[in-house]
């Protein structure tokens, strides 16, 4: 594994950067490394680590790392995402009738799963009073809600 550079660390609520520079211990545990590994990366001791990951500050940035991470992850899975429905959407339409059985279940099962999923997210959002619009998914596509 490369050596993290502070250019690997994104923008953290840590502050000016010290000595072991906390923002690249964060985005060293961030990526989900341990504290041996983490110290080596950073060029510090893993008990050095571990006195950083007490202080305040350090799990915000941590957790602030791994949002963005997750964000990216998010947004790849969404690209490749749509190219897997488009693969599902020809088998629907392919010749053989077994194949076809098996994209159709694969895509009702994945509308019905996303449909929850969504129905669930959006619950959260009223209950945390999360603001903004949040679309109401209790209809289904061409129903109403009136």
């Amino acid at each position: 594994m490369e050596p993290l550079t502070p250019s690997d660390a994104a923008s953290s609520p840590l502050g000016a950067p010290r000595k072991g520079d906390d923002e690249l211990i964060a985005a060293a545990l961030a990526a989900g490394l341990t504290n041996e590994e983490a110290g080596e990366q950073v060029g510090v001791s893993a008990r050095t680590i571990s006195r950083r990951r007490r202080e305040p500050g350090i799990d915000q940035a941590i957790r602030a790392r791994r949002a963005e991470i997750t964000n990216e992850i998010g947004g790849r899975l969404a690209a490749v995402g749509l190219i897997a429905v488009d693969v599902l959407a020809d088998a629907v339409g392919a010749d053989d009738p077994k194949l076809r059985l098996k994209a159709a279940t694969a895509v009702v099962d994945r509308v019905v799963r996303f449909r929850r999923s969504s129905d669930i997210e959006d619950r959260l959002l009223r209950l945390e009073g999360g603001g903004g619009f949040v679309e109401d998914h209790t209809a289904w596509p061409g129903e109403s809600n009136d």
